[in-house]
């Protein structure tokens, strides 16, 4: 099974319009999920992403996840995150029932 591999965190906040500032391999920015830093003052913030596995944690709120759970809260598609969409069609079943199949199941 493939492995969903993803935008950065940083690319993908940076098509949200979500404002951090960097220290090391962590971006720093307001908390999306509430108001929880609505009291803070400067560049004060809460919510820190790890640029390299895209894992975050609000130091307030205690909201946890990923690139993935972070899209869904914004209302995003995998494919909006994902390095290299693939559209995938649907499989068409070829066998379709009907009276006389189910009959012949049946007398099998």
């Amino acid at each position: 099974m493939n492995t969903l591999q993803t935008i950065t965190i940083k690319e993908y906040l940076n098509r949200k319009g979500i404002k951090f500032r960097e220290s090391g391999k962590e971006l720093i920015a307001h908390c999306v999920f509430g108001n929880c830093d609505s009291d803070s003052k400067g560049v004060e913030a809460h919510l820190y992403f790890n640029s390299e596995n895209t894992q975050y944690d609000c130091k307030k709120c205690e909201a946890r996840g990923n690139i993935v759970t972070l899209a869904k809260h914004f209302g995003d598609d995998i494919k909006d995150i994902a390095l290299n969409p693939q559209t995938f069609k649907k499989k068409q079943n070829k066998a379709k029932f009907n009276v006389e199949l189910v009959q012949t199941c049946h007398q099998a």
